[in-house]
């Protein structure tokens, strides 16, 4: 197989029906740009596959095989393989995108001649290179990863300042602006591939939600290439309740038209959080596993471990809570951390071109990733709850030294968090140290049998709160509601096994209540599932 003589750069990556097509559609971004630098390239792919062809289109492209082999996969064989397909030819420089590939690969490649642009997003996996790539954000400790994992002299791309977007998210559209007006736009994708059976049942199940009004709501679904068991969501389609989205090499146009955006995780949630679009996206695979304080620093708050079979009503549910209340949610990106502005190709593939001898490379100057400011007020605040907040606060109360002493001791799973989150009536509030989260402090006051009542609790945020933290969150709370609601008692239950809030409570004024007195009767109505065996009933009278 010949190779065009003005290739300067191949691109090895891979792509199919099985693993998805994320690493392919991440390497068209960057070829794009650079061809727009004026440099060819070549992309090399394991062997011919029917279902990228679309994605395929205009790019020059080879193949190791013409076949798909059932023999295990051998990194020396491959790179062999690659070092021959690349024999006589003008490339310099290789960039390669594939998980199975990693040092092994890469230091036979380098040793024929070649240099080496190792992309990834694991932070895991070691590579001899030249320039590594890895788009993902990790909180503060971004800039340093790889250290051990690449040669001294490689130099390192990270963070989302080398997000691998297409050219058309540099710059927005004028009429991008939060869409206020019916009806309410849902798009559903699982990438380029996925069992689409998920997204039909989510389609079925919402269409089914006493909040849903087909003439209030659209609904389009992404078939990708490698897209799986279309057959339900074609019925739909026919019945007109949903519009497929086939053949689609671009979403741009789509979600910048989207209110909301539901979905597996991937390459998307940087795309969305460039626009501003708010989106629910759930892992379908080991790679989309990220922690959730990364995710809100870019302003994606909303992401669940999985969507199982249970899933599907709660979450079809939730999007009818995010419609009533879509400013909130949208409100949500002013305070992510960190900006994505769309030119992270462009950086990349600067870098890139700067490896081939002869080529100056574009002058864009490169952007670090962003420094946080750092919190130095000393002394407490204690602050209302914010939107911003919603994941702190689950992981802070599923922590196992909280659940111990709840009634409810069993973890909280996000999505049923996520739903009570926007229809809860309680205030919560964070007491920070120093601009250290300590502990999360609760009211709500309550009519239980025709009378009015004050319920409340608190939980820690970890093992670095102290007696003395409790104490002025618990004393801050009581001072107000003595202030502003002098006529309404407190009522609580507390876990016989804690009696550090034992004596906290009755420091504070509170007593102890009778089982078949009339208070009891309250507090037992208030709290259900606490029985008088494990918890000790107790109260506090207005001063």
């Amino acid at each position: 197989m010949s190779i065009d003589s003005n290739n300067r750069i191949a691109i090895r990556t891979y792509a199919s029906s099985r693993v998805g097509i994320g690493h392919l559609v991440r390497m068209r971004h960057l070829a794009t740009v650079i061809r727009q630098l004026g440099v060819d390239l070549l992309f090399v792919m394991d062997h011919p596959d029917q279902g990228l062809n679309e994605m395929l289109e205009g790019l020059d492209v080879c193949y190791l095989s013409e076949t798909a082999l059932e023999q295990v996969f051998d990194q020396h064989e491959d790179a062999r393989q690659m070092i021959n397909l690349l024999a006589g030819s003008s490339v310099q420089v290789v960039v390669v995108d594939d998980y199975r590939l990693n040092a092994i690969w890469e230091i036979e490649i380098q040793q024929a001649g070649y240099r080496v642009v190792s992309v990834d997003d694991t932070a895991t996996r070691s590579h001899q290179c030249d320039l590594l790539i890895d788009q993902k954000w990790r909180g503060e400790g971004t800039s340093s990863h790889y250290r051990d994992l690449v040669p001294e002299k490689c130099k390192r791309l990270l963070g989302p300042d080398y997000a691998l977007l297409s050219p058309e998210y540099r710059e927005l559209p004028k009429h991008l602006s939060i869409p206020t007006e019916e009806p309410f736009k849902v798009l559903f994708s699982l990438g380029g591939g996925g069992d689409l059976n998920v997204l039909a049942e989510l389609v079925e199940s919402l269409i089914q939600q006493p909040g849903y009004e087909a003439n209030q709501m659209v609904l389009q679904v992404v078939i990708g290439p490698s897209s799986q068991n279309r057959e339900r969501l074609l019925g739909l389609a026919e019945q007109g309740v949903v519009e497929l989205l086939i053949g689609k090499q671009s979403l741009f146009t789509y979600f910048c038209s989207a209110s909301l955006v539901v979905g597996a995780a991937g390459g998307s949630v940087y795309e969305l959080a460039r626009l501003h679009v708010p989106v629910i996206s759930f892992s379908m695979s080991e790679n989309q596993q990220t922690s959730q304080c990364w995710l809100d620093d870019v302003g994606h708050y909303l992401h669940l471990p999985g969507c199982s079979a249970e899933d599907v009503r709660r979450l079809a549910q939730l999007i009818v809570l995010i419609k009533g209340q879509y400013p909130r949610i949208q409100q949500l990106f002013s305070d992510s951390k960190v900006e994505l502005d769309g030119k992270g190709a462009e950086r990349v593939a600067a870098e890139i071109c700067q490896l081939l001898p002869d080529v100056v490379g574009s002058q864009l100057s490169l952007i670090e990733p962003p420094l946080q400011n750092k919190i130095e007020e000393q002394g407490y605040q204690l602050r209302p709850v914010e939107d911003r907040d919603i994941n702190h606060y689950l992981q802070s109360r599923n922590l196992k030294l909280n659940r111990g002493n709840m009634i409810e001791e069993q973890a909280i799973r996000p999505i049923v968090h996520y739903r009570w989150w926007l229809q809860t009536k309680r205030d919560s509030f964070l007491l920070t140290k120093g601009g250290e989260p300590k502990l999360y402090i609760w009211q709500e006051c309550v009519e239980i049998m025709e009378g009015e009542y004050w319920i409340g609790g608190w939980f820690v945020c970890g093992e670095g709160c102290q007696y003395q933290d409790t104490l002025y969150a618990l004393s801050k709370q009581l001072e107000w509601t003595d202030k502003y609601h002098r006529k309404i008692p407190w009522i609580a239950v507390i876990s016989r096994e804690n009696h550090f809030v034992k004596l906290l409570n009755q420091h504070q004024g509170f007593t102890e209540v009778e089982q078949g007195s009339k208070r009891g009767a309250v507090i037992a109505a208030a709290f259900p599932k606490a029985s008088f065996e494990k918890f000790y009933f107790v109260t506090r009278d207005p001063l």
